[in-house]
């Protein structure tokens, strides 16, 4: 019997095809009788109650708490603009390389590290463009110091606290050395 690897693959795909449908169809069917049941007791609680009901009495208490900005809205939003600049560097990065045009890290190393850091400082306009925006949404008006502090404040921790251990292994190193002579 000679083995197909066709037919496996094949096999591999209308499995994996088979298992997501089947998860989607019970996740879709959880959300739909979750939604007709909440959307079914609203409707019986406006029928019922037309003047204001415990619950919207709660909201009403505790509305101002739940938009109002937070203390540090600039470091939220900087951190915001981050993740959002690691995420889609990450994102673009796995889809160049899926479709062939980064070269491999194993072959051409620097190639691939300059890639990679090219495509962050590129990613950052998009960065800065969401902090700015999250915190325009917080309705501040300072929103230019924001932008340079997200080009600027994860690099500058990372790479101070690199330089921070480099310098202090490098200083054990030559300590160590001297002891040695």
């Amino acid at each position: 019997m000679a083995y197909d690897e066709r037919i496996h693959w094949l096999y591999i795909i209308i499995n994996s095809l088979v298992y997501s449908l089947g998860l989607f169809f019970a996740i879709a069917i959880f959300v739909v009788r979750t939604l007709n049941r909440d959307i079914h007791r609203y409707n019986q609680l406006e029928i019922q109650l037309p003047e204001d009901t415990e619950e919207d009495k709660a909201w009403k208490l505790i509305k101002g708490d739940v938009f109002r900005p937070p203390s540090n809205s600039d470091l939220l939003c900087v951190h915001v603009g981050t993740g959002v600049q690691i995420f889609w560097t990450i994102v673009v990065t796995l889809i160049f390389a899926s479709l062939g045009f980064l070269p491999k890290a194993s072959s051409k190393p620097c190639e691939f590290m300059t890639t990679i850091l090219l495509l962050w400082l590129f990613v950052g306009i998009f960065a800065g463009y969401s902090s700015v925006r999250l915190y325009k949404m917080f309705n501040k008006t300072e929103w230019k110091k924001i932008a340079p502090k997200t080009a600027f404040m994860f690099p500058s921790t990372f790479y101070g606290l690199e330089y921070r251990f480099l310098s202090f292994f490098l200083v054990r190193i030559l300590v160590l050395i001297r002891a040695r002579q």
